[in-house]
Order: C-alpha cells, then sequence, then structure tokens
C-alpha cells in the first residue's frame, strides 16, 4: 500500500451549495459527513470567493495581500510592470425596486470580446490610465500609485452597488472613468443581457511584498492565470502543473501536498472525476485529509475509521436549503 500523503485540497471555484437542491452528489455528501463540520469561509471584499479559498488552501492568513488583478496579469504571461493595476471587466447594471443592481456575465465570446475592447479603447484615457489586454481580459492600469479600494462584482452584487463602489482620496477619478465607460457599452448594444458598464477591481500595485513561507508552498494543479501567476511572481512555478481530467494525475505526481484549483467544471464531472475519486483515496490511505473549500464553505474530510462507519451522510438538498 502507497504511503498516505498529507492532504489533498480541491478548491472548487464554481460550485455553490446552495444551488445543489436535486443534484446527486453522493461522494461529496459523504466527504462532508467525515468531516466535523462545514464551516463557512471568510475571503476579503476584493478577491474573489475561490481566490480567498485558494489563500486558506496555501496557509496564507491575509488573503487580501494577494491582489486579484497584477496576479492575473503575471499569471496570462504580462510583463511584471510597476505600478497599479486592476481588472476591468464588463458587466450589467440593472434596475432594481432600490436602485441599481449589479450582474456579472460569462466570459464573451472573442467575437463580442473584440467589439468591446474596440469600443474601449476608442476612449481617450485620462493620464496616468493605460489599457492592457491579455487573451480575453481586459485591464486598466497606471503606472502612478493609486490611493483606492475596490470591491470584486461578487461583492457589489451581493452586498449592494453602492458599498461596494470604489473609496479612498483616489476614487472619483476611478468613479467619473467608470461613468464615461458605461455611457460607450450603452451606446453599442440594444441587446438587453448585453454588457453596458464596466467594473474596475482587483486593485493592486507592483512589485507586491513575497510572502514568507512561499518555499514550502504544496504541489498546485490549475490553469487558471490567477493561481499560476500568484505561484510565478512567488519563484514557485516549478511546482506548478497544468489541470488534468481527474484526481489521477495528483495521485500519479510526487506531491506530498496538492491544491486543486477547479474551474468551469460542471457538478457532474466534479463527482465522477474528482469528489469520487477523493473518496476512494482517503479511505485506501492515499491522504490523510481531504480538504473542500466549496465557494463560500470549507469542510475537512479526516481518515478516521469510526466516522467512516458511523458518520451519516446529509443530502445535500439539506445543506442547499440551509445555505440559501
Amino acid at each position: 500500500m502507497p504511503s498516505p500523503r498529507s492532504s489533498l485540497a480541491l478548491v472548487c471555484a464554481d460550485f455553490a451549495l446552495a444551488n445543489a437542491r436535486g443534484l446527486s452528489l453522493p461522494a461529496l455528501a459523504r466527504l462532508i459527513a467525515r468531516s466535523d463540520a462545514l464551516i463557512v469561509t471568510t475571503g476579503c471584499p476584493d478577491c474573489e470567493p475561490w481566490q480567498s479559498e485558494l489563500a486558506q488552501a496555501l496557509r496564507i492568513a491575509r488573503a487580501e495581500s494577494l491582489a486579484s488583478a497584477p496576479f492575473t496579469w503575471l499569471g496570462a504571461g504580462g510583463e511584471a510592470e510597476t505600478g497599479s493595476w486592476m481588472h476591468a471587466d464588463p458587466v450589467r447594471l440593472e434596475m432594481v425596486a432600490n436602485g441599481l443592481a449589479l450582474r456579472s456575465l460569462p466570459q464573451s465570446s472573442a467575437e463580442n470580446f473584440g467589439v468591446i475592447e474596440h469600443a474601449l479603447r476608442q476612449h481617450s484615457l485620462s493620464p496616468p490610465f493605460q489599457w492592457r489586454k491579455s487573451t480575453q481580459k481586459l485591464f486598466l492600469y497606471s503606472p502612478a500609485p493609486l490611493r483606492v479600494r475596490t470591491s470584486n462584482p461578487f461583492h457589489a452584487g451581493k452586498e449592494g452597488l453602492y458599498d461596494a463602489m470604489p473609496d479612498g482620496p483616489d476614487a472619483a477619478r476611478l468613479t467619473q472613468l467608470m461613468t464615461e465607460l458605461q455611457m460607450i457599452l450603452h451606446n453599442i448594444s440594444a441587446d438587453s443581457a448585453a454588457p453596458n458598464a464596466v467594473w474596475l477591481w482587483g486593485l493592486g500595485a507592483l512589485p507586491l511584498s513575497l510572502i514568507s513561507g512561499s518555499d514550502r508552498w504544496p504541489y498546485l494543479f490549475a490553469d487558471d492565470d490567477y493561481s499560476r501567476g500568484l505561484y510565478i511572481y512567488h519563484r514557485a512555478n516549478e511546482r506548478v502543473f497544468p489541470l488534468q481530467e481527474s484526481l489521477h494525475s495528483v495521485l500519479t505526481s510526487p506531491a506530498e501536498r496538492a491544491v486543486v484549483v477547479l474551474r468551469d467544471i460542471d457538478s457532474e464531472r466534479l463527482e465522477a472525476n474528482w469528489f469520487a475519486p477523493a473518496l476512494r483515496a482517503l479511505n485506501d490511505h492515499r491522504f490523510d485529509s481531504i480538504e473542500l473549500y466549496l465557494n463560500g464553505y470549507h469542510a475537512v474530510a479526516r481518515r478516521s475509521l469510526f466516522k467512516r462507519l458511523f458518520a451519516r451522510s446529509t443530502h445535500l438538498d439539506e445543506l442547499a436549503v440551509n445555505r440559501t
């Protein structure tokens, strides 16, 4: 029997327990039952929830130190230009009963992204702002430092648009720019589902302080730019591997401890390719524990004979009802 590895962490970026009603995910339910508790994870307002959970999986105490935009830019192959970086994401603003609400949108097709990018680039940005672009993402760059706080679209959509607007001494410049960009997008499409605004978020300045202990980070299996950029910046890129189709690639790696970031994977494939193999690996003593990060919730399934024999699986419908 192979000697057990210390732990496996699965960061499920797009999975939400609140949307689990009616889903058949018995391995996930069993893993949650093998944990002591399902704990609410706390994140910073300017990171996506899964980015804060990745920080927790890496044992980084302050997720707010891992600014989203600069690491995503670096992971996409961008140069480490000194200055401030922000995501410039097309979003949809809609009128609701108590004012404006923000709705995040799926990534646009290459054609639609090109139309949006062209329209925005026609707008003459006031110094010091400049556009930067990766494959299908826009960034706003400023060589000068910005004294402002921003919020990610998830936080803005959940907590309210007014409270999520840029805040700080330089906030007025960003707010003015967002208004100008909103007018541009409003004029290029009459489609009621198309982007009509640009949300600026994920602010961070390069160079960033290196996080102590990064030389001991676990092996990372991920395909997203943010995770890759985080490791590249901390000179740990030799421990980054492309995400494969299933857990098999992790089990055949030399990693004693591994973190896997799962993005854009539907629930059925998560269950078949990751949750079920993880449960089998735990039962076969391949791991001491399995850490689950479920986009707002965290559980640690442990290798315990008592729990294996007597833990009662809670149906995901019950968990979903309690977390809506």
